[in-house]
C-alpha cells in the first residue's frame, strides 16, 4: 500500500510539472510575453515568472542560499532558463522546468558576463581576461569553451535574429559579429572612448552604445554621433523597446528615466525618491518596458507604458534581473 500511494505522489507530481511547462509552451505560442524576474530574501534566490496581466503568475526557488542575488537572467527558445549570480556561478533549469535546477553548471570569471542564444544554442560569453566563450549542451548539463574567442575589452551583446553584435574596447570603440560558429570583425575603430561599453544595441542599421555617462550613435563606417547623459551621472539600465526607442534610469535623488529623442535624452519619469540600489529593464512590445528596481523608495517589478505614461506595478520585491521572453 505505501509503494503504491508512492507511485501515486509520484505521477501526481510529473502531471503537475508536465502541465506547468505545457502551459508556458501555450501562452508562449499564443504570443503573449512573459516576464521573468530574480529576487533574493533570506533564505532563497527566487525566479518569478509573470504576465503584463498578472493571470499567470509562478514563483520558483532558483538556489536555496541564503543572501545569494541574481544578476543575470536569460530564456532561450525552449523556454530553458539560465541565472548568473553574484558568486559568479551559473545555474540553469532543466528544460522549461523553473521548478527544477541544475546548480553550479559553470563558474564564470566575471558577474558582468552576459548569456544569450542562437537557435537552440546557449552561450556565455565570460568578459574577463580569459576572453572565453561557453556554450551549454543540455543532455550532460555542462559549458565547454568553443573555438571563437572574444576580443579584449568585450564588455556587452546584443542579439538580432541568427547573430549576436558584441560591442569591445575601452579606448577605440569595435564591434565583433558571432553567429553561434565564427566571429567576424565587423568595425575595429568607430569611436574614441574612456570607458568600456555598458550597452549596445542595434536598429535599422543604427548601432547605439552606452559608455559611461556617453551616449553614442550612428551607422558604422561612419564616425559616430555622441551625446552626454544628463542627470546625476550615475547610469544604472538601459533598455531598446521594440519600436526602437532608447532608455536608460539615472540613479539620483530622485532617480530619473530618459527617453532618447533623437540627438539628447528628455526626462520621461521620476520612478523614486531616492537613489536605488541597483534596476535592470527589459522590452516587453511596441509600447511597452519593463522595469525592475532593487531598494531604493519603492522597489518592484513595473510595467511601464511610454505612450500613456502609466507605470503599473506588478510586484514589491526587490528584483535584481529581468528578462522578457
Amino acid at each position: 500500500m505505501k509503494i503504491l500511494k508512492l507511485l501515486v505522489v509520484i505521477t501526481l507530481v510529473i502531471a503537475i510539472v508536465g502541465c506547468e511547462r505545457q502551459e508556458l509552451f501555450s501562452i508562449a505560442q499564443n504570443g503573449t510575453p512573459l516576464i521573468y524576474a530574480t529576487y533574493s530574501d533570506a533564505a532563497s534566490s527566487h525566479l518569478l515568472v509573470i504576465s503584463a496581466n498578472e493571470e499567470y503568475k509562478k514563483n520558483a526557488i532558483i538556489n536555496s542560499t541564503a543572501n545569494t542575488s541574481i544578476l543575470k537572467v536569460h530564456v532561450d527558445r525552449r523556454l530553458r532558463v539560465s541565472v548568473l549570480d553574484d558568486n559568479k556561478k551559473v545555474h540553469v533549469c532543466n528544460d522549461s522546468d523553473i521548478f527544477s535546477w541544475n546548480l553550479d553548471t559553470l563558474n564564470a570569471n566575471n558577474i558582468d558576463s552576459c548569456i544569450s542564444s542562437i537557435g537552440d544554442k546557449t552561450f556565455l560569453f565570460d568578459f574577463s581576461s580569459v576572453t572565453d566563450i561557453y556554450e551549454y549542451n543540455p543532455s550532460s548539463k555542462t559549458w565547454s569553451t568553443i573555438t571563437p574567442v572574444l576580443l579584449a575589452n568585450s564588455s556587452s551583446v546584443y542579439r538580432l535574429d541568427n547573430h549576436i553584435f558584441v560591442a569591445h574596447g575601452n579606448s577605440s570603440l569595435g564591434v565583433t559579429r558571432f553567429d553561434g560558429n565564427s566571429m567576424i570583425d565587423l568595425f575595429s575603430s568607430i569611436a574614441s572612448i574612456s570607458n568600456s561599453v555598458s550597452f549596445i544595441s542595434l536598429y535599422n542599421q543604427e548601432f547605439r552604445f552606452f559608455v559611461g555617462t556617453q551616449f553614442y550613435y550612428g551607422i558604422p563606417p561612419a564616425t559616430l554621433s555622441q551625446t552626454t547623459l544628463p542627470g546625476a551621472g550615475n547610469p544604472s539600465s538601459y533598455v531598446q523597446s521594440k519600436s526602437g526607442d532608447i532608455f536608460y534610469i539615472d540613479s539620483g535623488s530622485p532617480s530619473i528615466l530618459y527617453k532618447f529623442n533623437g540627438s539628447t535624452f528628455d526626462l520621461e519619469k521620476e520612478i523614486g525618491l531616492a537613489t536605488i540600489s541597483s534596476s535592470s529593464m527589459a522590452s516587453y512590445d511596441e509600447e511597452n518596458i519593463v522595469i525592475a528596481i532593487k531598494d531604493g523608495s519603492n522597489p518592484g517589478l513595473f510595467l511601464y507604458n511610454f505612450i500613456t505614461k502609466e507605470m503599473k506595478q506588478l510586484s514589491s520585491e526587490n528584483i535584481t534581473a529581468v528578462t522578457v521572453k
